[in-house]
């Protein structure tokens, strides 16, 4: 079953994506009518992703004058940010593994194939990968985890793939690990599931940082 996505639902993840991707330079005001006529998306519906991204560090919100794109985090922010990720990632994997279905499964195991496939930009890669993690995390029913989870990833994006599109990048590691993942979840491996997302974000880690 597709989940039912509303008219700001689109709106949020348009901007969202193009927010993390450095579309937006530092600093820029986000006017709801510029947006409206690029994304072919109703003003109201602007409107109320951009109430809703104020909450995820990606913008900010000035008093009378409009909603403006955060700058990413520094590089010591960004390690602070992974040492959270490594230790809410690891423990809400591992209980979404518990509960996760059969649709949810199948969902990842589509993702992880999208991932494989050799012939993407990185962002398309990182975006899916994204997508494979919020899929994943979002089976534990921890609400509360999931959206700082959501809103890490999307920082953590914020400041890499504005530099990404120069880099050399292979993404074998990446994809054997999520394999792995995968594997470990279907085996009802808890345990393992959650020492090899920890793993996986560690590797981010590394590759993240090493782009300055």
């Amino acid at each position: 079953m597709t989940d039912y996505r509303t008219m700001s639902d689109l709106a949020t993840e348009a901007i969202r994506e193009r927010l993390v991707m450095g579309y937006f330079p530092n600093g820029t005001r986000l006017v709801p009518s510029e947006l409206e006529e690029q994304l072919n998306l109703g003003r109201m519906a602007i409107r109320e992703a951009l109430r809703e991204l104020v909450g995820s560090g990606l913008v900010i919100q000035k008093a009378n004058k409009g909603v403006y794109v955060a700058a990413p985090p520094t590089l010591s922010e960004l390690d602070a940010l992974f040492d959270a990720r490594c230790a809410l990632e690891g423990k809400t994997a591992a209980v979404a593994s518990t509960k996760i279905g059969k649709e949810t499964l199948a969902a990842l195991e589509g993702l992880y194939e999208e991932m494989e496939l050799q012939d993407k930009p990185a962002a398309y890669y990182f975006l899916t990968n994204r997508k494979f993690h919020r899929t994943l995390y979002k089976a534990s029913e921890w609400s509360h985890a999931y959206v700082c989870i959501s809103h890490m990833l999307d920082q953590v994006l914020s400041y890499f793939l504005p530099r990404a599109s120069e880099a050399q990048l292979d993404f074998s590691d990446f994809n054997r690990e999520h394999r792995q993942i995968l594997d470990a979840i279907h085996a009802q491996k808890h345990d393992e599931v959650h020492d090899l997302i920890v793993a996986n974000v560690s590797r981010g880690r590394k590759f993240m940082t090493s782009l300055k």
